[in-house]
Formats: C-alpha cells, sequence, structure tokens
C-alpha cells in the first residue's frame, strides 16, 4: 500500500475524557429497582387504554358525521 500508514487510531480526540473509552453501563444497573419503569403493561391495563381509545375514536367519528350531515 502506498501513501503515509498510522500506528495508533487516527479517530483518537485527545481532549475527550477518558470515560468514554470504556462501555457505557446498562441503563437498568443504574437505577434503582424501585425507580425502574415497568417494562410491560399488566392485561388490565392494555385492555383500559384499549378501551378508552376506541371510545375516543367512536365519538371523533360519531362528531364528524355529525358536522358531515350538517355542513
Amino acid at each position: 500500500m502506498t501513501g503515509i500508514s498510522f500506528a495508533c487510531n487516527p479517530f483518537f480526540d485527545p481532549l475527550a475524557p477518558a470515560h468514554l473509552d470504556q462501555p457505557m453501563p446498562d441503563l437498568d444497573t443504574l437505577l434503582a429497582p424501585k425507580l425502574r419503569r415497568r417494562d410491560r403493561q399488566t392485561p388490565a391495563e392494555h385492555r383500559t387504554l384499549r378501551v378508552t381509545s376506541l371510545l375516543q375514536v367512536s365519538s371523533e367519528l360519531e362528531r364528524m358525521v355529525r358536522e358531515r350531515r350538517a355542513g
């Protein structure tokens, strides 16, 4: 290969903090178990949110139909 070869990392930043060379710890290990958010909804929470969402969509559709008939 012709040209200049480097024996070091050409992307090395001498002003970067040293801790950036180490991998970041997982967020779950940093947060206490009490402070961690749950990963999943319970089935009851899922059903409640789904029903609420469907009721909102239904009421919006009814409103749109009323407006279209009136206008």
